[in-house]
């Protein structure tokens, strides 16, 4: 609900802004881009805003369809013919310089969002852009990108274009806005300070925590969870190195990996001796996901670079500790916890063996401490910084009424 003053001298006419947000993570597969958007319509809806949808394609992944069952009343823009921005670079092209225009020009938003990097070179007078940027990670070769290669080049004209173009820049962390304003230094005045994600998981009930387990043949803190996603930028090769030491100084936890696609841990450095200590679960239900968190010993998220990092604060929120090195996101976003200092697998092994030791009285401190931090990252606290820009950059929009 928007405040609006009764009564004021020069009282500036005021409604709920009108917004025009990317939608083109809801098509095609699924991804965190995808899952910000929806947090993101979620907290903008409960502030008031009226938002229009750009999609560019008709078939909706499956986060897509339950947005636009849980709003009936948003509104959907589609191009004349579909195009494949989650796919193509030059279909993204055509779809930011080309299309969206002409989506904001039917519709003249006061306000269009760029959910990811990549910004619109014009928009009709009047409709500011917004760009959220989630990391820099793919600048950096030490996460997996080959420097000057194709794929790092991308990365660069993404950020480079909402640079260029948008009237503010959201970062979603300190981490991410040091790192654009230290490779675009000359956006560093529409840098604005951090917008943090918001995540909607909750925290799983002990029965289907309980259930869940059983049907996977686990027991409440006889394993070790990990991000199955066969990338150095995520750091698969530190925690297959890292694990086999832990196993290798007598660990007898296993390791249970959920999402990502197939791969063979050995490539990423796992020892041959171990390979029936690691179990690959494939992708999951949130309910699922949930009570692993809630049941394992740790989380295992040794990444090189994250913008945000959901899954630290899914597994924040069921009481889960977490593996991770604190260059990253993680001691921004959880400072009061136990991080890296090094991304070693001496290291990652010390830390399994120091959450696998932790008694039950130092487990439940932990865990209480957890979700205390983590219940900081609401959509509440996501749509009020948003409206903040809005105002900012039009002085016609005021902020939401604080939750009482």
């Amino acid at each position: 609900m928007l405040r609006i003053p009764a009564t004021t001298k020069n009282l500036v006419k005021r409604k709920s802004p009108h917004i025009l947000l990317d939608g083109y993570q809801l098509v095609g597969g699924l991804g965190s881009v995808g899952t910000y958007t929806c947090e993101l319509v979620d907290g903008l809806v409960d502030a008031g805003c009226r938002i229009t949808l750009a999609i560019p394609r008709r078939e909706l992944n499956s986060l897509g369809e339950a947005l636009v069952a849980r709003y009936p009343e948003l509104g959907i823009a589609y191009p004349a013919r579909e195009v494949h921005p989650d796919t193509s670079y030059q279909q993204l092209l055509i779809w930011n310089h080309r299309l969206i225009p002409e989506i904001a020009k039917a519709h003249l938003p006061d306000f269009h969002i760029s959910v990811y990097h990549h910004t619109p070179s014009r928009m009709p007078a009047g409709t500011k852009c917004l760009t959220v940027i989630h990391d820099c990670c793919g600048l950096r070769s030490d996460s997996g990108y080959t420097f000057m290669g194709r794929a790092m080049l991308k990365h660069w004209t993404h950020l480079k274009s909402a640079a260029m173009f948008a009237d503010a820049i959201v970062p979603i962390s300190s981490y991410t806005r040091s790192s654009f304003v230290k490779h675009f230094p000359s956006a560093k005045s529409k840098t604005r300070e951090p917008i943090y994600n918001c995540v909607s998981a909750k925290r799983i009930g002990v029965e289907t925590k309980i259930k869940q387990l059983k049907l996977l043949g686990l027991e409440t803190h006889g394993y070790l969870v990990g991000l199955g996603m066969a990338s150095k930028r995520k750091g698969m090769d530190m925690m297959m190195r890292g694990y086999s030491e832990y196993r290798n100084q007598s660990g007898r936890l296993p390791l249970v990996l959920y999402g990502g696609g197939n791969f063979e841990p050995t490539a990423w450095g796992l020892d041959s001796a171990h390979c029936d200590s690691v179990r690959k679960l494939g992708r999951i239900s949130d309910e699922t996901r949930d009570s692993l968190f809630a049941g394992a010993t740790a989380l295992l998220f040794p990444s090189r670079c994250e913008g945000f990092g959901y899954p630290i604060i899914e597994a924040a929120k069921q009481g889960c500790p977490v593996v991770a090195w604190a260059k990253t996101t993680a001691s921004e976003i959880l400072p009061h916890e136990d991080w890296m200092e090094d991304l070693e697998p001496s290291v990652i092994a010390e830390h399994i063996r120091r959450k696998e030791a932790m008694s039950d009285e130092e487990r439940t401190a932990t865990a209480e401490r957890l979700t205390i931090q983590a219940d900081r990252f609401q959509g509440a606290a996501l749509a009020s910084e948003y409206m903040k820009v809005f105002h900012s950059l039009t002085g016609g929009y005021p902020e939401p009424l604080a939750t009482q």
